[in-house]
């Protein structure tokens, strides 16, 4: 049985290894430019190692017989995109041309 934690600075780490989170409309959950991106992006901010990583996206992908497309980007899927940023609308447009847009990415955490 798992010990209760206090949310506090020193436990957060460990909390948020333990939590996750998953959208009732998968299409909200898309952030990333690739499906190997998004699907990696637990993996890598967890801080694992590159090659655990690749490994763990191949064998996700598998389980849902998804192996072929790994790079298949977002604005293939979705023409128009919108970025929003502690609750506000900092972009919309198309996808293409957001997902090009380096400064504003990285202005709003999404690099």
């Amino acid at each position: 049985m798992q010990q209760s934690q206090k949310v506090a600075e020193p436990n957060l780490a460990r909390i948020r290894a333990q939590v996750g989170l998953v959208f009732q409309d998968p299409d909200d959950q898309l952030f990333s430019p690739t499906v190997f991106d998004d699907v990696a992006f637990g993996p890598l901010y967890a801080g694992l190692p590159e090659e655990e990583i690749q490994r763990r996206v191949a064998w996700a992908l598998a389980q849902v017989g998804l192996e072929g497309y790994a790079e298949r980007m977002v604005a293939e899927v979705f023409p128009r995109m919108v970025v929003l940023d502690e609750g506000r609308v900092v972009a919309d447009g198309p996808t293409d041309e957001l997902l090009a847009d380096r400064q504003l990415l990285e202005t709003h955490g999404l690099e």
